[in-house]
């Protein structure tokens, strides 16, 4: 499982978090740094609540058009209000975060192959399936991220060059 690895890859952002660059994202890197965090955490605490009697497997075009290409789309698919992050988080606030989530991730280990998530697009995901989608939004996310601190990069870089 690389979702470890992954978060671990966010914290390394954290000190980019105020950079913003709106041709790719009107957020900032840590807006998407504190939303992954947010979706990781929900999705994890929904699977470990989840009853595995509930859990039926059903064709999904979506999730299967996702999983094939072994990534998420952007621009398609608005998130849940509830994984949208508040205004007032900071390096403090991200950092602790980090921890909290690396805490959640270890329960994954605790939680049964039927338990599961329903997304509001994919449908139900099982233990797997949740793994892979949550891989998949943090990658999706951290290229979002690479690509504002690039295109900031080239800006800084034209800019000299002037």
């Amino acid at each position: 499982m690389k979702l470890p690895y992954l978060v671990n890859q966010l914290e390394n952002k954290i000190s980019e978090n105020e950079k913003i660059n709106i041709n790719i994202s009107n957020t900032n890197v840590g807006w998407h740094i504190e939303h992954s965090l947010l979706v990781i955490d929900e999705v994890i605490r929904e699977l470990a609540s989840s009853n595995p009697k509930n859990y039926t497997w059903n064709f999904n075009i979506y999730k299967y058009f996702i999983f094939i290409i072994n990534k998420i789309p952007r621009g398609r698919k608005k998130s849940p209000s509830s994984v949208h992050p508040l205004i007032n988080y900071d390096k403090t606030s991200l950092h602790l975060h980090v921890l909290n989530t690396k805490k959640h991730c270890e329960e994954l280990n605790n939680i049964k192959a039927d338990q599961f998530f329903q997304h509001p697009h994919l449908g139900k995901l099982n233990l797997q399936s949740s793994i892979k989608f949550l891989e998949l939004h943090t990658e999706h996310h951290l290229k979002i991220i690479d690509d504002i601190l690039l295109k900031n990069k080239m800006k800084i870089c034209s800019e000299d060059l002037l």
